[in-house]
C-alpha cells in the first residue's frame, strides 16, 4: 500500500527536535494546504501541546496514544520509552494503516536514537544537532 507522509516530528520533553513536512500533497489531499500545526501557534506550542496530550492519556488511561483519526488526516504516536523518552509523531493521509505505521515509528525511533544517542544523552535544548535528520531518513 502506498502511504502518503505529510509530516515527521520527533518530541522530547514538549520540545520540537525534529520537524519533517513532506511535498506538496493538495492534488492527492485537498485538505493538506489547511493542515497547518503552526496555524495555532508556533510549531513548537503545536509539539508540546500533542506532548501534553499524550501524556494526559499515560496519566488518566494508562497507555500513549496510539493514533488520531481525523475526517483526512491520521496523527500515529510513538513513545519511545526504552532508551530516550522521545514522542515520535507521523502524519499521514486517511488511507494509512496504523499498525504498519506504528512499524514504521519504531524504525524511525530505532535510527533516530542510533545516530543521536549522545546528542539525547548531553540534550541542554539546542535542536540544531538534530536538523540533518530528514537527509539520513532520505538515505534509507
Amino acid at each position: 500500500m502506498f502511504i502518503i507522509i505529510i509530516n515527521i516530528q520527533v518530541i522530547k520533553n514538549g520540545i520540537l527536535l525534529v520537524n519533517l513536512r513532506y511535498g506538496n500533497f493538495f492534488f492527492h489531499i485537498p485538505d493538506f494546504n489547511d493542515l497547518n500545526l503552526a496555524s495555532i501557534g508556533t510549531e513548537g506550542e503545536a509539539a508540546a501541546f500533542l506532548s501534553v496530550l499524550n501524556s494526559f492519556s499515560e496519566k488518566i488511561f494508562g497507555s500513549s496514544i496510539k493514533y488520531i483519526k481525523f475526517q483526512n488526516f491520521i496523527f500515529h504516536f510513538y513513545k519511545d520509552i526504552s532508551r530516550s523518552n522521545l514522542l515520535f509523531i507521523i502524519i499521514t493521509d486517511i488511507n494509512s494503516n496504523p499498525e504498519e505505521l506504528r512499524l514504521r515509528l519504531k524504525k524511525i525511533a530505532s535510527i533516530f536514537n542510533e545516530k543521536f544517542s549522545s546528542n539525547l544523552y548531553q540534550f541542554n535544548g539546542n535542536v540544531g544537532a538534530f536538523q540533518n535528520f530528514g537527509e539520513l531518513l532520505a538515505e534509507i
